[in-house]
């Protein structure tokens, strides 16, 4: 949208302008063709019925009924072809239609208001009917007809009128197609013109807007910069140095910053300042450069403040070169970087030292993750099934014996609840209240026995889950019911041995006793 007054006030008198010629046109210039239509028709036809009604005269010894009918019947057909008439009424002083090439019309009475109030009265009507008529009977016109009514007048007395229709529908399509062409061309060029006038007007806005934004910008980066200097007094210096001829300027914020006074900065320069370290060599050669007219890289120099404390500057220098490429100055700008070139340094420690920790977490990570691996191995390396679960509940992890012994994978274990893996499985839910005891598995037909116990959180003390063992005993079952079997077996074989012995004792003694009864016989 255009918001300047100016613009706008441009923009609506350009709008008014684009939208005056198609109003005129719409409204003024094609209905006065269409008047020009129906007022040439209308001469036309008042010529061929003055014509007409100059041979009825002639003729005609009175002006009945009859004989106007008479008249129209001998005559008329003629008059139509040679005046090109589509068709021909004639009426009565009254209005009744007593003659018409459309033998249906005949008898009909004219009502309209403008027959009365026009023709009767001795001026000629006409009227453009449209194909959007709702007179019935013409309907079966062309598309387009002039309907004329021109008195017949003798001596100031009105005795009739002659209706004439000519068709027009050619002569009116080819007057709209030049109102059209008239109208809508000149509309279009309208629209094009006012399109490129907004658009001219919109870029004026729009630049007018960019002018007054750079404007702003402008200030607010003058306020920002005049707020930065007055900020960094305590850490920069701008000056200009004109070559053979020293420092030429030199800002006040070198008294804040280097305790020195702004004549004495600018009559000596760097060089009484400057301290023995190696850096102010590499300084003095990038000096020499910027005077010479080749743009340096900032660099840094270390010297002693008016209080004789070290510091470091870090230079920044732009030569500016005539239109023969001379230096005419050098313009610089001094940043005091001792406290970060210190805060560096610390960081630097801290930086050396955090490393030093961070390797050695490393290696304790690589050392804990190695005896991980090592658990993993020897906890897949065992045949009974291990699960470690947290407090919650929740298997957080199982060995290679659970994954064989039900045929998941070990990502369908991890992660579920202890209870629902064990309902899964075919196994009481409530496991670990089962510790110490062997279970029956249906549906592996094993024996299990059952041992948890709880692992403490070494941090807190606390409770931090279990570790539950499930070892398969069903072979030790078996191999105990068999001993238990060959033990019985043994005791039975003990019993019968006893008694044979028992028996061959008594045997014994019998024959004792016999053999003793013998000998004394």
């Amino acid at each position: 949208m255009i918001q300047r007054k100016p613009l706008r006030a441009i923009a609506l008198l350009v709008l008014l302008a684009g939208l005056a010629y198609p109003l005129v046109s719409i409204y003024g210039i094609y209905p006065a063709f269409r008047h020009r239509l129906v007022a040439d028709i209308e001469e036309e036809a008042t010529r061929t019925a003055r014509h007409l009604s100059g041979t009825m005269a002639g003729e005609m010894l009175g002006f009945s009924d009859e004989a106007i009918r008479s008249w129209g019947e001998r005559n008329a057909p003629s008059a139509q072809k040679n005046f090109q008439i589509l068709e021909l009424r004639i009426l009565n002083a009254e209005g009744r239609v007593v003659y018409s090439s459309d033998s249906v019309q005949v008898g009909e009475r004219i009502d309209k208001s403008y027959f009365h109030e026009i023709v009767q009265r001795g001026h000629p009507f006409s009227h453009l009917i449209g194909s959007d008529s709702a007179i019935p009977r013409l309907k079966r016109l062309p598309a387009d007809v002039v309907e004329t009514y021109v008195p017949i007048m003798k001596d100031g007395i009105f005795l009739g009128a002659f209706g004439i229709y000519y068709d027009v529908s050619e002569r009116k399509s080819a007057m709209d197609r030049i109102a059209h062409y008239g109208t809508v061309i000149p509309i279009l060029l309208t629209c094009i013109f006012l399109g490129l006038i907004f658009t001219i007007l919109y870029r004026l806005e729009r630049a007018s807007e960019l002018q007054e934004s750079m404007k702003e910008k402008l200030r607010q980066e003058q306020e920002r910069y005049e707020r930065l200097l007055d900020n960094l007094h305590s850490e920069y210096f701008v000056y200009s140095v004109k070559p053979g001829a020293g420092m030429t300027y030199v800002s006040p914020s070198v008294q804040e910053m280097l305790g020195l006074e702004v004549e004495q900065f600018m009559s000596t320069g760097y060089e009484p300042l400057l301290t023995d370290n190696p850096v102010n060599d590499e300084a003095r050669r990038r000096m020499a450069g910027s005077l010479a007219g080749m743009t340096q890289l900032p660099y840094e120099i270390e010297i002693r403040d008016g209080e004789g404390m070290l510091r470091i500057l870090e230079i920044h220098e732009v030569p500016v070169l005539n239109e023969h490429d001379d230096c005419v100055s050098v313009e610089g700008v001094a940043h005091d970087v001792t406290e970060q070139r210190r805060t560096g340094a610390e960081l630097r420690e801290q930086e050396y030292q955090l490393a030093e920790k961070h390797e050695a977490l490393t290696i304790l990570f690589g050392q804990v993750e190695t005896a991980k691996k090592e658990w993993e191995r020897t906890m897949d390396c065992l045949e009974d099934m291990i699960f470690l679960v947290n407090s919650e509940g929740i298997i957080r992890r199982c060995n290679r014996a659970v994954m064989i012994y039900t045929g998941r994978l070990y990502d369908e274990s991890v992660g579920m609840e202890l209870a629902a893996f064990m309902q899964r499985e075919g196994l009481p839910p409530q496991i670990l209240e089962l510790s110490g005891r062997e279970i029956f598995h249906e549906r592996e037909n094993r024996w299990l026995f059952v041992r948890s116990f709880p692992y403490l959180n070494p941090h807190t003390g606390g409770g931090e889950g279990f570790v539950l063992v499930l070892q398969d005993v069903s072979e030790i079952r078996k191999n105990r019911k068999a001993l238990e079997d060959e033990a019985a077996q043994a005791s039975l074989s003990r019993e019968r041995i006893a008694s044979v012995i028992g028996q061959i004792t008594d045997l014994t003694n019998w024959a004792s006793r016999e053999l003793d009864a013998r000998e004394m016989d």
